[in-house]
């Protein structure tokens, strides 16, 4: 439990910290609208045919080859923002992932999830509860534990958060 908590709070913190970048705008799909109906009208003779049946077919070639032109260029536009997009993507997960490793931020981390931790279990020092002087004494030592972690660490340049040793709760 203490882990997924810390880690809840190592999310908070270094989110808070690094801003995510706006997706560039998309380009706008290229629409093949004119010339689909333009070929539709065509071939339904809607439209003034070409006089031969060579104008007739490099007329129908003509509009084919716009509607695949069009149709290669908004895959590009796609791919492209799905480039740009993954870059931006890649670029905040790896922020994110840097700011987790600050052992400055592990540390604030730390702190929070002790300071729960302790705020959890405030109502056993208050006089009338009723607990047994036993009880009392199992909770004062938890609390006294949880306000010795930072002892637990020394100097902070060599922080080791995975070695922290979290006392157990004495429910």
């Amino acid at each position: 439990m203490i882990e997924v908590t810390m880690e809840n709070e190592l999310n908070n913190i270094v989110y808070t910290q690094v801003k995510r970048a706006e997706y560039p705008e998309q380009k706008p799909a290229i629409s093949d609208e004119a010339q689909r109906k333009e070929l539709a009208d065509l071939k339904a003779e809607k439209i003034k045919r070409p006089a031969t049946k060579k104008e007739y077919l490099d007329t129908l070639a003509r509009l084919e080859k716009e509607i695949a032109d069009i149709a290669v260029l908004n895959k590009q536009n796609g791919e492209e923002t799905a480039s740009s997009r993954k870059a931006i993507d890649d670029k905040f997960a790896a922020d994110i992932a840097a700011l987790k490793q600050d052992e400055s931020n592990q540390w604030t981390a730390v702190r929070a999830v002790r300071t729960k931790l302790l705020t959890d279990c405030d109502w056993t020092q208050i006089p009338d509860v009723p607990l047994t002087d036993e009880q009392r004494k199992a909770w004062q030592e938890y609390r006294q534990a949880l306000r010795d972690i930072p002892q637990q660490l020394g100097d902070q340049d060599a922080i080791k958060i995975d070695d922290l040793y979290w006392p157990e709760c004495p429910v």
